[in-house]
Parts: structure tokens; sequence; C-alpha cells
């Protein structure tokens, strides 16, 4: 057991972060609850000496930019608390460090690039560590140009007349100790995997783990090797992408599914259920609101993302440190919303009304879907029957989201290797005995055979090509009739993921249709609303043109 000193600034964080008094998210709260319980381990140890050594030495730097110009770089508890995760964790009677990697997230100008150059370089500068070479790679030469400049800012605040350090174009020596911080992009040649110790900035950007590994492919013969990656959030919010992965693993370790010591994270995040729209939330992704950010700006950001919805993902994303499925916002998850309803057959009049139904019957991989239109009071009301084999199900990267769903009565799971043709069928055949089918719409190019099965049956079927030029006029319709809240939603989960995965992809003539931001990222559902609103346009003569949208 460590003895646990609240006179620490670092060991006061935790204690104000659990009492309530420091308002943060889940994954901060989480990150201090892990703190506090290796306190009382007996084969760890905090070594509060080398933890205060280094805040000692990241103090003396004087700031030449920011809020805080002029000021010695006095670090905030949180900040604190990053170097004592970082630095202070050892195994007991070892000289073994026990974090070996570490995952900082917080919105953009937090002073997270700063806080990972003054890490570099309290690296650089331990008397401890045998010649060490820290990398410092951001995604591109104009980021790396940034990062450079804040370590050669600190390392002339430290060593004003280069009696120290030596800088050049893009790496700062130690000539007495044969240490060297090196500033790379990305796709600099130089990426061999030599340095010992590495920071990662913009994490959002790797598309896999190559460079990562690269990296740490050069730490193996050290004995306490350091990886840091630094980030905000992005738009890639699938687990086939690093940063979002180690978010993932974050959340595994901090919900104990999975235990690995050698990861320290922390992660500023607005929790699910925050409105992001609400002030008192915002610290929680922006730990230097007030000092480092300024409140006014990220106010006046906010109400932009308000008012034009074409905005929210980057300033979600940026901002306020969100998770986002697109780069670019297709229909917001609050439009959505707002014409989201729960709602059955039985409001309907089958007399006098009829359904349009359409069919995805998508490869194995994917899942398949029925999905139904009914024009009724002057709105079209969406339904969608999602289901999945159990094959798929057992080989999907989005199983666990899918068994969740399948337990909650939105997701049928069919007992079965594949999809069956005549089970389709006939469950098309029971909303048919519910709700009178008008017109099904199939993709001509992957569901012959169902057409055939189907107009044997008695089922009236039309082919519905998904290229731009047929999906052009019914994607711009149910863009704007949601927009004008004239769609009623069946209330479903899985309808709103399908939602927020798209894409638009637009050709020459402005056609556009939806297409899907990651492979594990469905869209089938919007794809069925689609095929749907295309019939009925076909069936009604309507203009999409005529529809007034109104802002939400």
């Amino acid at each position: 057991m460590t003895y646990y000193d609240t006179d620490k600034t670092y060991i006061q964080y935790i204690d104000d972060v659990l009492s309530g008094k420091e308002v943060e998210g889940w994954f901060v709260r989480k990150a201090c609850e892990r703190a506090k319980s290796w306190f009382y381990r007996d084969d760890i140890e905090l070594r509060y000496e080398e933890v205060d050594k280094k805040i000692r030495l990241v103090q003396k730097i004087k700031q030449k930019k920011g809020l805080q110009a002029g000021h010695n770089l006095i670090l905030l508890p949180f900040q604190q608390f990053i170097f004592m995760n970082i630095f202070g964790w050892y195994y007991v009677n070892t000289d073994k460090r026990v974090v070996k990697n570490a995952l900082l997230m917080m919105a953009r100008q937090t002073g997270k690039s700063y806080i990972a150059a003054a890490i570099a370089l309290a690296i650089a500068l331990d008397p401890s560590l045998p010649s060490p070479s820290v990398d410092y790679l951001a995604n591109s030469a104009k980021q790396a140009a940034i990062a450079f400049g804040h370590c050669k800012d600190q390392s002339s605040s430290l060593d004003p007349k280069g009696k120290i350090f030596s800088r050049f174009r893009s790496e700062i020596r130690i000539p007495a100790t044969g240490a060297s911080i090196n500033i790379l992009s990305a796709d600099d040649s130089k990426l061999d995997g030599r340095a010992s110790y590495f920071v990662m900035d913009e994490l959002h950007e790797m598309k896999d783990w190559k460079l990562w590994e690269v990296m740490a492919s050069g730490q193996g013969s050290l004995k306490n090797p350091l990886s840091i990656g630094i980030s905000t959030t992005g738009w890639h919010a699938s687990s086939e992408y690093p940063l979002y992965n180690m978010w993932e693993q974050a959340r595994n370790i901090f919900n104990n599914n999975t235990i690995d010591d050698s990861w320290f994270y922390m992660i500023f995040q607005l929790d699910d259920e925050d409105d992001w729209k609400d002030p008192t939330v915002w610290k929680k992704a922006i730990p230097t609101l007030g000092i480092a950010v300024d409140e006014d700006y990220i106010n006046r950001r906010i109400q932009e993302a308000i008012n034009n919805p074409l905005k929210q993902v980057e300033i979600k994303t940026k901002n306020l440190n969100l998770w986002c499925q697109s780069e670019t916002t297709w229909i917001t998850q609050e439009a959505i919303k707002a014409v989201t309803e729960k709602f059955d057959f039985d409001i309907f009049d089958p007399e006098e009304e009829y359904s349009i139904v359409g069919v995805d019957i998508a490869e194995r991989s994917d899942l398949c879907v029925v999905t139904t239109l009914v024009d009724h009071n002057d709105k079209l009301y969406l339904k969608a029957f999602p289901f999945i084999c159990e094959t798929t199900l057992k080989q999907s990267k989005n199983k666990d989201m899918y068994n969740l769903w399948i337990k909650q009565g939105y997701l049928i799971l069919v007992q079965a290797e594949s999809i069956d043709i005549d089970w389709v069928i006939k469950y098309i055949t029971d909303i048919n005995t519910k709700m009178p089918i008008g017109l099904i719409a199939y993709d001509p190019y992957h569901a012959q055979q169902l057409a055939a099965k189907c107009t044997k049956e008695g089922l009236p079927m039309k082919a519905v090509k998904q290229g731009l030029a047929s999906f052009g006029e019914p994607t711009s319709e149910l863009e704007q009739r949601i927009l004008a809240k004239q769609v009623v939603i069946d209330d479903n989960p899985i309808i709103r993921w399908c939602f927020s995965n798209v894409l638009i992809k637009e050709d020459e003539n402005a056609n556009r249709k939806p297409v899907k931001s990651a492979s594990n990222n469905k869209i089938d559902i919007v794809i069925g609303f689609i095929q749907t609103i295309k019939l009925w346009m076909e069936l009604n003569g309507i203009d999409s043109s005529n529809i007034e949208v109104v802002n939400l």
C-alpha cells in the first residue's frame, strides 16, 4: 500500500472528482477510481518524488502564447494527475514503471499538444534514462511544425542561452547526454521505429495500426518504454480505427471487463445523458474552459452548430470531443428524434390505406431489412423490421450492440446459418395480413430470386435500382420531409443508428444517395426507406421541390 497524501494537488484532484466537487465525465471519474484503488495494492507503489520532480521541471517553463502568455506554466490539477499516472507508479522493489502507454483525449485548444510537448521534454531531461530518444509525431507537416514550436519555446524558456539544448530545424538535442526530441510528420521517410519513447498527435486521423506498430517496434529492449497518444474524437466511430478501438478498450478496462495496468486513459467527454447544448456540461470535455479556452468562444461555436446542422459534426468532435459517425451530418439526430414516435399498424385503416414495402436482402455480413411506408393523415409513416442470422451475428464486429438490440426486441434473430428467402417471403406475407401491401421495392441486382418467388405468391413487385440517378429524388424527398416534420419514424434505435452512419455521395448532376461512413456502420434501413419513398413518389406524381423545409 502507498500513503495517500492529500496535501498533493494531484491526490486532492482524485478526491474532488470522486466527491463531485470537480464535475467530470464518466471516463475521468473511472480514471480517478482506478488510480485510488491502486494505492491499496501491494505489488505497486506511487513514488511521489518522481512525480514532483517532473512537475517542478515543467513548471519552470514560461508560456509565450494564449491567455496565460508571459506566465510560468502552472500545471492544473488534472494535468498533475496525468503526470502522476504516467511517471509515478512503479512495481515494488523494482525500477520498472507500471504505465507504458497513455491515451489523452480532450477538446481542441485545451493545451493537450502543449502538455504532450512538456512530457517529451521531461523524458529527454530525465538523468536516469540512457540517452532517451523521443519522437513527437503529428499527422501532417503543418501539425508537426506546431508541435516543434511548442518544444522549441519550452526548451528556450528553460535554457535561453543554449547551454543545454541544441535546436535544429526538426530536432532538439542535449549533447551532454545524447538525448533528443525529433519532430516528425506521419508520412516522414524517417519513420523506422528507432525511438525509445514517442508521442503521437491527432490519433483520429489514423486509419490503421501500422504507424503505431512501427513506432512501438523500437521499444523492445527498454525497461520503461512510453507511448502516448493524444487526440480529439473524430467521425471514425468504428472499432476498425485505432483511436476508437483505444477508446473502447478504455471503456472495457473501466468496466472491469479487461485488465491492463500498462495503459493509462484520461478522456474528457460528455456523458451520454448530457445535452451538448447545456453550458454546465461543457467543462467535462474542455477541462481548461475559462483558463486556456474562452467561454464566449465556445458559446458562439455551440450556437453556430445549433443554427447550422452542417457544422455540427466539426463542432461536436473538435470543440466538445463527441464521437460522430460521419464527417458531415446528413440529417442530425435531433431532427430524427423530432419525428420519432412509437406506432403499430393498428393506427391505420386497412380498408382505405395500404403500405409500400422495401426489401433489402443484404450480403452474408450485413443486416437484412424489411421497411414499410404508409401515407396517413398527410404524413409518411416509416417502420423497419431488421433481422440477422446466427452466423452473421457471431462473426460481426457489432455483435455486442446487436445482442443488446435482440434482447430489447428491436432486432430479429433468425435461427439459421443464412437468411432463407422463403422466411423473408413469409414475413412479408404476415405484414400483408396486417396492412395490405400495394407495392414491394427490391434491388434487381441482389434480389431477383426473391422477386420471382414473391411474384408467384401474388405479391406486387417493382425493381428499384440503387444508383445515383434512381436514388437522387427520393433521397432529397426523405431529407426534406424529415426537416419539414412530414414523416413519422418508428421508435427504434437501429433506425437512428443507420441514419447516423450515412454519408452523402453526389454526382455532377447533383444526384445524391446515402453511402456508409465505414464498413461496420450499416445504413440498410435508410436504403429501404428510400426505396419505398421512390415508389410512393411514382404512384403519387410527387415533385420533391414542392416540400417546404422547416429549419430546426
